[in-house]
Formats: structure tokens, sequence, C-alpha cells
């Protein structure tokens, strides 16, 4: 357990959104004008008008995607308690199957793993698939800077 007052994957998680907020302030600014609560009605009534002319099938593959989302964002949210908790082998099995369904956050935390393992191939090849999803090494190298710190607190061996 992390003796410090802050969260270690709650100070990591507050990083990665601001860089997602930054990424979409500098990417898609908004555009405020006297008419776009209009426009945000109109595409609100286009958006739940496709909804109501969905079929049945459609309908399911929908449910069944919502269902598989909500596994995988329960895995990422697993493995990063089991990463806190120095778990190795847990957190690497649900970021696993949180990584398969392209959470980005699942693969940082990966990388991070085992480079903190000392399994550099598989903390290199996290982190090239990391890069690809938008996290520098500056992100993964934190993660896995809190992990050695919080497992020396914990007196968790690192392997």
């Amino acid at each position: 357990m992390n003796t410090g007052d802050t969260d270690p994957v709650a100070d990591l998680d507050a990083l990665v959104n601001r860089y997602r907020a930054a990424d979409r302030d500098t990417s898609a600014p908004a555009v405020e004008d006297e008419l776009a609560h209009r426009r945000a009605d109109r595409d609100l009534a286009r958006l739940l008008d496709r909804h109501a002319r969905r079929t049945p099938e459609e309908l399911a593959r929908m449910d069944a995607e919502m269902t598989v989302f909500t596994d995988a964002d329960q895995a990422l949210h697993d493995g990063r308690a089991a990463f806190r908790r120095g778990d190795w082998p847990l957190a690497e099995h649900r970021l696993q199957i949180a990584a398969a369904h392209d959470m980005g956050d699942a693969i940082a935390y990966l990388a991070a793993l085992h480079q903190h393992l000392g399994n550099n191939d598989l903390a290199t090849a996290w982190k090239t698939i990391a890069t690809h999803h938008g996290f520098d090494d500056h992100i993964v190298n934190e993660i896995r800077r809190k992990a050695a710190t919080d497992s020396e607190t914990q007196n968790v061996p690192p392997s």
C-alpha cells in the first residue's frame, strides 16, 4: 500500500486525462456561437432517430458491444488495482484482457509492468504499441517509477 497521501494510479490517471484533454483541445477547438445549442439539439435528434430505426439484431449487437466494453473496462480497473498492489501475475492477466480490446491505458501499464519486472523484450514491444496509442516514454516511465516506489513501500519483491 502506498504510504503517501496520494494514490499513484489516480495521479497517473489524472496525468493521462490531462494529455487527452490537451490533445482534444488542440485537435478540435470548440466553436461556440448563438446557434451552437440548436446544432447540438439537431445532432441529438438525429442520433435518437437513427437509434429508433435500428433492427432488433442491430440493438442486440450494440448491447453485446457495450457488455464487452464494460468487461474490458473492468479488466483495466482490476489490472491497475493489482498493479498498484504489486500483484504482477494478476495485473498482467487483467491488463492483457483490456489491451486485447485496444484500451491504451492497459498497454501503457503492460509496458511499465514488464519494464519493472526486467522483461526488456516484452517491455520494448508494449512500449512500441503504447507509442502508437499516443503514450510516450515519459508516461510509461512514470508508471514504472510509481510501481517501484509502491513495491518498496510494501516490501513486495519486484518479480
